[in-house]
């Protein structure tokens, strides 16, 4: 599948044609995958294990945080340099179309970002996979958390 039919798929969902694309989303497999695929993330920045991040963050992966979107290398560094403490996900929404995940959930975490210790108030995530023959791909990440 294309990234731009990837794309599509995202941006009609987010317009308010999710009933009509993830129609076959609801599923508790699907669920458990989804969180699954978001821990693999958390458990990998908290460790620090950059390597594997690498190995599962795709090529075309874009973020947005407060200050501005990031590319796959600008995302990699920025996770090298967090500072992670102990963690909470909570409240997961997951739902699937083909071979795209999309998570939505609450994260309550100290970190530190450009040298900034943030406040441990949950906040807004989104996480999008997807699944390619060489397993699940990171593609799409969006942080809510406001920044000072």
């Amino acid at each position: 599948m294309k990234i731009m039919q990837i794309v599509l798929v995202l941006v009609f969902s987010l317009v308010g044609f999710a009933p009509l694309a993830l129609a076959e989303s609801d599923s508790a497999a699907t669920l458990a995958q989804g969180e699954k695929l978001v821990q693999q993330v958390w458990s990998d920045m908290k460790s620090g294990n950059v390597a594997a991040i690498e190995k599962y963050t795709a090529q075309g992966f874009q973020s947005m945080h407060q200050d501005g979107p990031r590319t796959r290398a600008q995302e990699i560094k920025l996770i090298e340099g967090l500072r992670l403490g102990d963690y909470t996900l909570s409240d997961f929404t997951v739902t699937q179309t083909g071979p795209v995940i999309i998570a939505t959930y609450f994260v309550s975490v100290a970190e530190t970002i450009d040298g900034e210790r943030l406040s441990t108030k949950p906040s807004p995530r989104i996480s999008v996979f997807l699944e390619t023959d060489s397993g699940w791909q990171w593609i799409v990440h969006g942080n809510f958390k406001v920044l000072k």
